[in-house]
């Protein structure tokens, strides 16, 4: 008899093991679903600049694929926000934007991502929030700067690219820009590679290779 109630005990314990196991599993498969980023492999051009012919005159206008950008994955918005933090994509003071603050910066390349002005708190939150576990990258992203199209110093794209394969999201940027004070003009590009994993996006590398420095001349009025 004792061995009987031993058997019983013995048997009711393995089958409450494995239904808790069972439930583990299942708990574990349901949040790693949730978690894991829907993303398909791809590469695409995001940013680009295009002539645009105005009778005898041309101009060269910035271009942002944003009908690609609202269908996006967050993430990948993410890297691509992050990548270009720090760069003027045709920034104008909005209607908002009060004399004396650094408020309402309406930037095309935020417009395009939905992130509101430049260093918003809503772009601020959306970033910090994918970059939660990344200690430099927030760190970064708090020096976020406001620069608008009439200032004397300022850094562009001149082109972003995206790739993406698996968990890893590439950022290519090339980058220009010119100190008008002192008649300076440069080049360089980016790489960026970022790991989207289950609990937010981990900066991988950051690459910007050797600066390209060049100077221009103001022609004399007649």
């Amino acid at each position: 008899m004792k061995h009987f109630i031993f058997l019983v005990f013995l048997l009711f314990g393995l089958i409450s093991r494995a239904q808790l196991n069972s439930k583990s599993r299942h708990f574990e498969k349901k949040v790693h679903t949730f978690n894991r980023p829907e993303i398909v492999d791809t590469s695409f051009a995001f940013l680009w600049f295009a002539e645009e012919k105005f009778g005898t005159a041309t101009s060269v206008k910035m271009i942002i694929d944003t009908v690609l950008a609202k269908r996006l994955h967050p993430g990948i918005k993410a890297c691509i926000a992050y990548t270009s933090y720090d760069l003027c994509t045709e920034c104008q003071w909005g209607d908002n934007h009060e004399l004396g603050t650094r408020n309402d910066l309406i930037c095309l390349l935020n417009e395009a991502l939905e992130l509101g002005p430049q260093s918003s708190e809503f772009q601020q939150a959306f970033l910090r929030s994918w970059f939660r576990n990344d200690s430099l990258a927030l760190e970064q992203i708090s020096s976020c700067g406001t620069i608008p199209n009439t200032s004397t110093i300022l850094n562009m794209p001149n082109s972003i690219n995206v790739e993406v394969e698996e968990d890893f999201v590439i950022v290519r940027c090339n980058v220009s820009g010119y100190n008008f004070r002192e008649q300076k003009y440069w080049e360089y590009s980016r790489k960026n590679t970022f790991k989207l994993t289950y609990y937010g996006i981990q900066v991988e590398d950051l690459y910007s290779s050797n600066v390209k420095i060049d100077y221009f001349k103001w022609e004399d009025e007649l």
